[in-house]
C-alpha cells in the first residue's frame, strides 16, 4: 500500500491518495519522490497540499521487465482553478522526468474536471474552464483518456450527472491497444459517492496477476527436529489426554480419531513449530556486489542533494559524504581540499558545476550497472529454482503432490499401511460410516 502524505506532516495529518499494488508487482514498486519537480516549478505556493493529492508509484514487473508509472491523483474542485493548474503542472512535470524510462504512463484518479458532455448542469464559469483547462493539458502531454460511458458521480437530489473519474495514458511504444475500455462499477459503500473505474492491461509480457493464496507459503512443521523432539512431543500428548480438562474420547471410531488428531498437531505445533506463512520472495537476495554498488549510489545521491542545498554560498564545513567522496578520488582534478568549504563562491562556482555534473554521470552509470546486475542475478536465481525443483521431484515428493494433491483442510488426515489385504471391515455408527466412506 502507498498513501500521499508529505515529508515530514504530522501523523494526524488527513490521507487523501492511497494506491494498492499486487504483492507481485510490489517487489519491485517503489513510490517516487517528487518534492524537487514541486519546488523547481514553485507549486507549493499556489497549492501547499499539493503532494497529498497526488503520488507517483514505479513499477517493474518481476517476470516481463516491463516498466510502469502509476499515478493516483485527487485533483482540487473546480471552484479552485489556482490549485487545478498546480497539480496539473507537477503531473507533467514528472511524466516529463520520467516518460523517457518509462514503457507505459497510466494516470488515474478524481480530475473534478469531464472530457464527456455533463447532465443537469448549467454551464458555470469554473466547471466550463475546469473541463477545457483538462483537455488541453491531456493534449499537450500526448495522453490518450480511457473514460467509461456512464457517469461517475451524482449529485444529492440526483439531478447533475458526470464522469470525473478516469484514466489517461500513453505508451512509449506509441501503441494505441495497451489499455481496454474503461468500465465503471458501484461502490458496495454506500457513503461513496463516487463509482469506480476498471480497465485492463493489454501489454505484451504482462499476464494476469496470480492469486494472492498462491504467493503465501504455506504453513508446515519443522520436521528437521523430529528425531530430537520425537519423545517430548509423546509426552506433550499424553500430559494433554491426561489433563482433567480433556474432554471425554467419544465412543465413535473416526470421532475419536479426529479428536486424537486435532490433539497431536495443537502439540506438534508448539513442540515442533512451523515454518512458512510468508509471501515467498520474488527477487532473490542483494548479493554483495549489488549492496556495494547500491551503497555507491546512495552516497552520490547525498552528495548531490548537499551540494544543491549549499548554493546560498556561506561558507560550511565539508561533511561526512562529501569527504568520503574527496578521499575516493570522485572530483574534477586538479582541486584542494578546502573548496569543498567555500564550493559556491563565485571562484569555485564553475568547479562546482563540473562536480556535480560528474556526480549525475556517475549515478547514471551505476543505476545502468545496477539494473543489468540485478537481471542477471534474477535469471539465475530463476534457473536454480527451476534447477532444485527438477532435483527433488523424485526425493523430495513432488512427484506425490503433483499427483495426490492434499486438500487445505486436512493436510494431516492419518495413514493406516498394511500388507495388501484381503478383507477390510469397517465398524462404528452408521451415519459416521457414511460420512467418511462417500
Amino acid at each position: 500500500m502507498f498513501s500521499g502524505r508529505s515529508a515530514g506532516s504530522a501523523s494526524g495529518m488527513r490521507i487523501q491518495t492511497v494506491t494498492l499494488v499486487h504483492a507481485q508487482l510490489a517487489a519491485r514498486a517503489s513510490l517516487l519522490d517528487i518534492s524537487q519537480q514541486c519546488t523547481a516549478l514553485d507549486i507549493r505556493r499556489a497549492a501547499p497540499e499539493v503532494l497529498c493529492h497526488v503520488h507517483f508509484v514505479r513499477i517493474i514487473d518481476p517476470r516481463s521487465e516491463v516498466s510502469l508509472l502509476i499515478a493516483n491523483c485527487y485533483q482540487y474542485q473546480a471552484s479552485q482553478p489556482e490549485r487545478q493548474a498546480a497539480l496539473l503542472a507537477l503531473v507533467g512535470s514528472v511524466i516529463d522526468r520520467w516518460s523517457q524510462q518509462t514503457d507505459h504512463v497510466i494516470l488515474g484518479g478524481d480530475w473534478n474536471a469531464s472530457l464527456r458532455p455533463r447532465i443537469g448542469y448549467c454551464g458555470a464559469p469554473h466547471t466550463v474552464l475546469a473541463d477545457e483547462r483538462l483537455l488541453r493539458w491531456s493534449e499537450a502531454a500526448g495522453l490518450r483518456c480511457a473514460a467509461p460511458e456512464v457517469p461517475t458521480w451524482t449529485s444529492y437530489n440526483e439531478q447533475r450527472h458526470a464522469v470525473l473519474d478516469c484514466f489517461f495514458w500513453k505508451s512509449r511504444s506509441g501503441g494505441a491497444a495497451a489499455v481496454s475500455a474503461a468500465m465503471a462499477f458501484s461502490s458496495p459503500d454506500p457513503r461513496h459517492d463516487h463509482r469506480g473505474v476498471r480497465i485492463a492491461l493489454q501489454i505484451d509480457g504482462m499476464a494476469a496477476m496470480p492469486p494472492a493464496e498462491s504467493l503465501w507459503r504455506p504453513l508446515r512443521l519443522k520436521m528437521q527436529c523430529w528425531e530430537r523432539k520425537r519423545e517430548d512431543w509423546q509426552k506433550e500428548v499424553e500430559r494433554v489426554l491426561a489433563a482433567p480438562g480433556t474432554a471425554e474420547l467419544p465412543s465413535d471410531l473416526f470421532a475419536r480419531l479426529d479428536q486424537l488428531k486435532r490433539v497431536a498437531l495443537a502439540c506438534a505445533q508448539r513442540v515442533l513449530g512451523e515454518s512458512g506463512g510468508k509471501v515467498r520472495r520474488l527477487t532473490p537476495h542483494h548479493s554483495e556486489e549489488v549492496r556495494r554498488l547500491m551503497a555507491r549510489l546512495k552516497l552520490l545521491r547525498v552528495v548531490r542533494r548537499e551540494l544543491h542545498s549549499r548554493r546560498d554560498g556561506v561558507p560550511r564545513v565539508p561533511s561526512r559524504a562529501m569527504r568520503k567522496l574527496w578521499d575516493a578520488g570522485v572530483y574534477p582534478h586538479p582541486a584542494d581540499f578546502s573548496t569543498l568549504s567555500i564550493a559556491w563562491s563565485p571562484s569555485h562556482r564553475e568547479w562546482t558545476e563540473n562536480w556535480l555534473r560528474l556526480l549525475r554521470h556517475q549515478s547514471q552509470q551505476g543505476e545502468e550497472e545496477l539494473h543489468a546486475l540485478r537481471r542477471v542475478e534474477r535469471a539465475q536465481a530463476l534457473e536454480k529454482s527451476r534447477q532444485a525443483a527438477i532435483a527433488r521431484f523424485h526425493e523430495g515428493g513432488e512427484l506425490r503432490r503433483l499427483l495426490h494433491p492434499q486438500s487445505h483442510q486436512s493436510p494431516f488426515t492419518p495413514t493406516l499401511r498394511s500388507e495388501v489385504p484381503s478383507r477390510i471391515e469397517v465398524t462404528g455408527g452408521s451415519p459416521s460410516i457414511q460420512e467418511r466412506w462417500f
